[in-house]
């Protein structure tokens, strides 16, 4: 009766198939850290380009309403942005007047400490969790953002 071969990888199959694993995740790594940094900018986008809605839309309406504002910039952001951590729409289905955006969403999705004070006059700022210092303001150019260190 022959002796019985032994079955399995050898050495060798294993160290190759690590170092290919090895290759792939070095490759891949660097894409997944930069898909949270997407995130965050697309967020931050969105925001900026909801904000800039609510501001106009705002506008419009203090025009009807004759109260003297000039240019949309003459609105403080804290006048259109609920600031605190309560969604847009409360839990009976109905919104709550005065604000048009609420900063609720972004705090959950992009802030590094939810409960941090943001907003204060024509700026918001806040740092993101991937360590980013965000600010957004309002001037006569209009709304606009930016990221310390960049996106």
């Amino acid at each position: 009766m022959p002796p019985r071969l032994a079955r399995g990888f050898t050495l060798v199959e294993l160290v190759v198939v690590i170092v290919i694993l090895g290759v792939i995740a070095a490759v891949a790594l660097p894409r997944f850290i930069d898909l949270t940094a997407d995130a965050e900018k697309a967020a931050v986008q969105s925001f900026t380009g909801a904000l800039a809605s609510a501001q106009s839309l705002m506008f419009s309406k203090m025009l009807i309403a004759n109260v003297g504002y000039q240019q949309p910039s003459d609105m403080a952001l804290i006048q259109m942005v609920r600031c605190d951590s309560n969604p847009q729409i409360g839990p009976n289905g109905t919104s709550w007047g005065g604000h048009y955006i609420a900063l609720a969403g972004l705090r959950t999705a992009v802030f590094a400490d939810p409960t941090q004070m943001a907003c204060s006059g024509n700026t918001i700022s806040f740092t993101t969790k991937s360590g980013r210092a965000v600010t957004i303001t309002n001037s006569a150019s209009g709304i606009s953002w930016s990221a310390t260190p960049t996106f």
